[in-house]
């Protein structure tokens, strides 16, 4: 049922008059086992993708991931670039959660931002608790026409009130999935 609600979406968004160019999905919200499917169906419609990957386990570190894929063309060829970012800062509840269990929860406090040129803007993804860093926020200022920002958190107040904070800091629009 739920790789169905994930069809219909991806369905929709290439059917007029909703075509897309970029489709984004919360953090944690695609199984890494789906992101075959998600791969071929962005370079079949030249549709590119930001969303977060489940959880990946591997002994007793836990991994999150925001994977971006951008189509391109290359000489009549359609060709997929992915990256995968790993999370900067786990939100302290996640963390908590994940640590609770005897698992360790992988960050990488030394991420820089990555900044994706793709159908003439160029952006940026910040997953849930990095924007409430202002010093990573920072290096956005100036370089991004928008970022995508993906969640996994109920408190959508208080996300909202940062995400006008940084749409004002950093003048630039921002997508809050």
């Amino acid at each position: 049922d739920r790789l169905q609600d994930l069809f219909d979406i991806l369905n929709a968004s290439i059917k007029e008059p909703h075509k897309v160019d970029i489709l984004i999905f919360p953090e944690v919200s695609i199984p890494y086992a789906w992101i075959h499917i998600f791969a071929r169906f962005a370079k079949k419609n030249s549709i590119g993708m930001v969303f977060g990957v489940e959880h990946i386990k591997i002994d007793k570190t836990i991994y999150n991931y925001t994977c971006v894929m951008l189509p391109f063309s290359q000489e009549k060829h359609t060709n997929l670039f992915i990256n995968f970012e790993t999370k900067k800062h786990f939100s302290p509840m996640e963390k908590i959660s994940i640590e609770s269990r005897g698992f360790i929860a992988k960050e990488d406090k030394n991420k820089d931002p990555i900044f994706y040129k793709y159908k003439g803007a160029v952006f940026s993804t910040i997953n849930c608790y990095e924007l409430s860093d202002i010093e990573y926020r920072s290096k956005f200022i100036g370089k991004v026409d928008f970022l995508t920002i993906i969640e996994y958190n109920r408190d959508t107040n208080y996300f909202s009130n940062i995400i006008d904070s940084a749409s004002r800091d950093l003048h630039c629009y921002i997508a809050q999935v």
